[in-house]
């Protein structure tokens, strides 16, 4: 064969293949819907004029009674169809108006008593109706993992079955995905691809060299290669939308253990407050988790620390502090939750009891800011308070500031004053704090405590006044004031210290540029004395000096 009858062959491949891709877009006939026999008849004739190879590749395609049962089985949502008119431009009428293929899928948590038992059951219950199992897990004795295909049709009547096996049904989450549009586009792309296939083949039974053959032959292989992979695809939307899965997890329902979270408690707004619970510990219950739900909306975080106790077989969880802000929702109740895991399984406990938290009263203590006396003389301090209601035994402290014993001791019903007397025998500059404390405790023992101070200031007996001179204080003041002068001088003398290499640095200075005009002084005055002798010479001899002249003038003649 020529090079013109090869480009010939191949722009009547070409042309084979633009046919093919354009029969499957569009029907010439009629608008009717590409049903499962037709497509079947189509796959039919053109792979029994295909070879071995191409026969061998395709042998574990499903036959058409397959595929028509499983489609015929899928999970369908019925329409209202529309008129042919309203066919697509691929030869399908739109999706809409067709029965929808629907996956569905259940993931479901129950609560049972025997976890290897129910497993079993929910096994029978797919059986029963059609179903297999698709994976079973077993990870504990408390906890379990199946998952079950059904058919579509018995997807409700299985998950109601499923759910009666159980005490209680934890969590059920159903889910639905529409492949409609994506099954037809599969199928499409099928039948394209079989006319194309059946195009290749035709040009394979001809004459030509062997490298045209060669290229037909690996087209046929390629395009054989794709019809399968979408078959597999067609065949799993099929299934998929013919059964619905269920995925099951199932618990072992937790048996009870003995808890005690305790008396209840009376607290304090603003104040914290303890809680502690003890509870027996089960056989072959080995890790524990508990917390607080406060009946405030908050609750602790969950804890594992536990301790044994005196008594055997039981434990005491650690102390958790929690702290009340408002009385007006009181009282709270508390939950106490506990949770332990072993071998043997899962247990749970749970107490509870009940927090009065009251606002807590307030104790008013008043005395005078300041008093002034004078050393030996005896004073009287007296304090006022408040008594709240439900405030109980009160008692009273007065601390002189002076190191003596206080006086103290229990306020009697009805008392609100109470004073005491003390004697200050040394005076000084510095006030005494002289404090009155007033303690008690509420009706439900939070205790309580208020206190003032009064500023005393104890000047010099009378005996060391003499007129108007007040001798200690003069004394004092004296002192005050040599003190102040020796503290001056110190810092002076500190002060001249640190700055004494200035102070070398200024002398050595000084007595340079004096040694340096002392040095200079002698040349100036010797220049100067000389200088005066000689005006005093000139002074004093006149004729010399004109007959020297002369004599000069008188030597050239």
């Amino acid at each position: 064969m020529d090079s013109l009858s090869r480009f010939f062959v191949l722009v009547l491949l070409m042309l084979v293949v633009a046919l093919g891709i354009a029969c499957g877009a569009s029907e010439e006939d009629s608008g009717e819907f590409f049903d499962e026999a037709e497509f079947a008849q189509i796959t039919s004739d053109s792979f029994d004029s295909d070879d071995d190879m191409v026969d061998a590749g395709s042998s574990t395609q499903p036959t058409t009674s397959e595929r028509s049962d499983q489609s015929t089985s899928a999970s369908v949502d019925d329409t209202d169809g529309g008129s042919d008119t309203d066919q697509l431009e691929t030869g399908f009428p739109p999706v809409a108006a067709q029965d929808r293929l629907i996956v569905r899928i259940v993931d479901m948590t129950i609560e049972v008593d025997d976890v290897p038992g129910r497993i079993e059951d929910v096994s029978g219950i797919a059986l029963q109706r059609g179903g297999w199992v698709v994976n079973e897990q077993r990870s504990s004795r408390h906890v379990g993992h199946i998952s079950v295909r059904v058919p579509s049709a018995q997807l409700d009547d299985a998950v109601r079955a499923i759910s009666n096996l159980g005490l209680d049904v934890l969590s059920l989450i159903s889910s639905s995905q529409d492949v409609t549009e994506e099954y037809f586009d599969v199928q499409s792309r099928i039948t394209n691809l079989n006319v194309t296939l059946g195009a290749l083949r035709e040009l394979l039974n001809r004459e030509g060299e062997l490298e045209d053959i060669l290229e037909v032959q690996r087209e046929i292989t390629r395009v054989s290669g794709e019809i399968e992979v979408l078959e597999g695809r067609k065949r799993y939307l099929e299934q998929t939308s013919a059964t619905s899965l269920i995925n099951v997890r199932l618990e072992l329902a937790p048996g009870e253990m003995s808890v005690d979270a305790g008396p209840d408690l009376q607290a304090v707004e603003g104040r914290p407050v303890a809680f502690q619970a003890t509870f027996t510990e089960p056989d072959g219950i080995d890790s524990y988790e508990y917390w607080w739900e406060f009946g405030d909306g908050a609750a602790s975080e969950p804890r594992s620390r536990t301790a044994v106790t005196e008594t055997p077989g039981e434990r005491v969880t650690e102390v958790v502090w929690y702290e009340y802000h408002s009385s007006e929702q009181s009282p709270y109740f508390v939950t106490f939750k506990i949770r332990g895991t072993g071998e043997d399984g899962v247990v749970d406990g749970e107490d509870a009891i009940t927090v009065n938290v009251e606002r807590v009263p307030t104790i008013i203590v008043s005395t005078e800011d300041t008093i002034t006396i004078r050393a030996n003389d005896e004073v009287t301090l007296t304090g006022s308070f408040t008594r709240p209601e439900n405030v109980l035994n009160l008692s009273y402290e007065w601390d002189f500031g002076d190191g003596l014993i206080p006086v103290s001791g229990d306020i009697e019903e009805g008392v609100q004053e109470i004073s005491a007397t003390h004697e200050y025998t040394i005076d000084r500059s510095q006030p005494y704090e002289a404090r009155f404390t007033v303690e008690g405790e509420t009706d439900f023992g939070a205790p309580l405590t208020s206190s003032s101070i009064v500023y005393v200031y104890v000047e010099p007996s009378s005996e060391w006044v003499v007129g108007f001179l007040d001798i200690p204080e003069t004394a004092r003041a004296a002192t005050r004031t040599l003190g102040a002068i020796a503290q001056g001088l110190v810092v002076l003398a500190i002060w001249v210290v640190l700055l004494s290499p200035v102070w070398g640095a200024i002398v050595a200075l000084i007595w340079f540029l004096r040694r340096r005009t002392s040095i200079g002084l002698p040349s100036r005055r010797r220049r100067n004395l000389e200088a005066e002798e000689d005006v005093d010479e000139d002074a004093a001899d006149p004729d010399s000096d004109s007959d020297s002249e002369d004599a000069e003038e008188a030597e050239p003649r």
